[in-house]
């Protein structure tokens, strides 16, 4: 039996046309990621590639892994090497390969990925020492134009100011933030597609080399793409032009994060022989669903023209309903859960959207009263919990001696009488220097070195050095979980914690001993466990991967 066989006609046109540029317009629901995977499978079955000269992206670690489950299904049976096949997230494989190659333009393979509030810290340090007040530019304000330009394909070192004050401010300090990230070994989040982008830019010998490794290119939810995704991908595409794209213009929804609608509009445009390819009927909603949702959905002024319909019965109603008050609201949706839920359905089946973070109080208030599990998805988030944080920014400096942020943030963690004034002696001494933390306490600790600071400082910072020192020497002993127990005791973290003896020191052992969970559960899946695999993992997972599946929950 053909694969093409489990498909629906469009289905099947998606799947068959292999070479050139391909535009699978997906409606909601319609199968995209069944055409994606059996698009693969029959790749090689066919003959036309080698599971190592397919390439696949898509935006989260849990689309990708439930990619890679499809087709090893479908092909697992033939004995292929289905680990050759790159089904990969955009900012894992460009981590990937500046880990690799981002040698060739100044990035050493330690790095350290800095997430916001490492880039914060780093900017509010820079607006230190350029004496610019945080009531003149806010860090956030500052990062948000960092990842701007960055997702449009500008080097922040490249910014022209105009001639608005703010402009003459802020190009100064986005310099000094790219020699920050440097003097770091650090990347930020953006950096992970940019400077990928700049590598293959300059380095054509090496972008060819990719060309070739995968002449056939597959990127899922295409209209999520920012400007320098848009980009990569032209530029891995060029010499054979077997790019195919899977999106729905009208599922586009991360304009905040950069996404350019226009990627997929223009489609046709950058390529003129591009097959395009309509999956318009939905196996997923009821038929009232997708009548509302497509007479909605027809007054926007930016889509190309496609008419979901579906086979399935016709369903509820969409309700609207009317409240006095977001009170009113709260209780109206609670009753409304526990009559689904009477009716058979499960937590995983609901969920509840709304507009900001502050207006989950009240829903959540309500679930909690009703004794219904929920969990929040862009709140506050596992890895952003300072315990969990401490403990991780310990693992990078281990990994990268050279990640001051890390460095400056785990110092003092757990107390050891290092004080503010001592850490900003400290930094003035290295940066006088011009050298890294580290190194700088190195310098300080010895007794013929002139500083201004008293010796019982230096005292504490050789302490702390000798504990880092002691740390490094063992990473090669143990397993990254093995490794992490003995630090948190070597650190004295845990027994901190004990000693406090609080309902807040209890939570945050807990959330220690999950970190524990999270490491052994990377360790199971990695072909070669280790520190700075673990920590890219966590640098780049999602809210969404976060999830687990055998959890029943509300998501908020």
């Amino acid at each position: 039996m053909a694969l093409t066989d489990h498909l629906n006609p469009a289905q099947a046109e998606g799947v068959d046309n292999l070479k050139g540029p391909v535009l699978i317009l997906a409606g909601a629901g319609s199968g995209k990621t069944r055409v994606l995977t059996y698009r693969i499978a029959h790749l090689i079955e066919s003959g036309s590639a080698f599971p190592g000269e397919i390439m696949a992206v898509t935006f989260t670690n849990k689309a990708a892994k439930e990619m890679r489950e499809r087709v090893a299904k479908l092909l697992g049976s033939q004995g292929m090497p289905l680990d050759e096949i790159w089904i990969t997230t955009f900012h894992s494989a460009g981590a990937k390969i500046l880990r690799q190659y981002g040698y060739r333009i100044g990035i050493q393979p330690g790095f350290s990925i800095f997430d916001d509030s490492d880039q914060q810290s780093l900017i509010k340090e820079c607006m230190h020492r350029l004496e610019i007040s945080d009531k003149v530019l806010s860090p956030k304000s500052v990062m948000y134009r960092i990842n701007q330009l960055k997702n449009d394909a500008i080097d922040p070192r490249d910014f022209q100011p105009g001639h608005s004050f703010i402009d003459t401010k802020i190009a100064p300090l986005l310099r000094a933030y790219e020699e920050g990230l440097r003097a770091n070994n650090a990347v930020d989040f953006g950096d992970l597609l940019f400077k990928t982008y700049k590598l293959f830019l300059e380095d054509p010998s090496l972008c060819d080399l990719f060309q070739d490794r995968y002449p056939y290119l597959l990127v899922d939810e295409y209209q999520d793409t920012n400007p320098v995704q848009y980009k990569f991908l032209r530029l891995l595409t060029k010499k054979y032009r077997n790019l195919c794209v899977v999106g729905d213009e009208d599922q586009s929804i991360y304009r905040w994060r950069g996404a350019d609608i226009r990627n997929i509009l223009d489609f046709e445009k950058d390529f003129p022989d591009a097959k395009v390819i309509k999956l318009e009927e939905n196996y997923r909603s009821t038929a009232h669903i997708i009548r509302a949702a497509s007479k909605v959905i027809s007054h926007n002024r930016q889509r190309k023209e496609k008419t979901l319909f579906t086979s399935n019965e016709d369903g509820a109603q969409v309700e609207v309903h009317f409240l006095d008050s977001d009170f009113d609201e709260s209780r109206w949706v609670g009753r409304a859960i526990k009559d689904q839920l009477d009716k058979g359905f499960n937590l995983n089946d609901i969920s509840i959207f709304y507009r900001t973070h502050a207006q989950s109080r009240l829903f959540e208030d309500v679930l909690s009263y009703e004794r219904l599990n929920y969990k929040i998805f862009g709140g506050l988030k596992f890895y952003d919990r300072a315990e969990i944080k401490d403990a991780l920014a310990y693992l990078r400096l281990l990994v990268n001696p050279k990640d001051d942020i890390s460095l400056y943030r785990i110092i003092n963690v757990p107390t050891r009488g290092i004080g503010k004034t001592t850490i900003e002696a400290l930094k003035k001494f290295a940066s006088d220097e011009k050298v890294g933390g580290l190194e700088a306490i190195g310098i300080i600790s010895r007794s013929d070195t002139e500083s201004s600071l008293p010796p019982a400082a230096r005292k504490k910072l050789l302490v702390f050095l000798e504990i880092y020192a002691k740390l490094q020497s063992k990473v090669p002993e143990y397993s990254p979980q093995e490794f992490y127990a003995y630090m948190l005791d070597e650190i004295g973290y845990l027994k901190a914690l004990e000693l406090e003896n609080s309902v807040e020191s209890v939570a945050r052992l807990e959330n220690l001993k999950e970190l524990s969970s999270a490491i052994n559960d990377y360790e199971t899946r990695a072909k070669e466990p280790s520190l700075s695999g673990f920590l890219e993992e966590v640098a780049l997972i999602t809210d969404v991967d976060r999830a687990q599946d055998g959890d029943s929950y509300i998501t908020l």
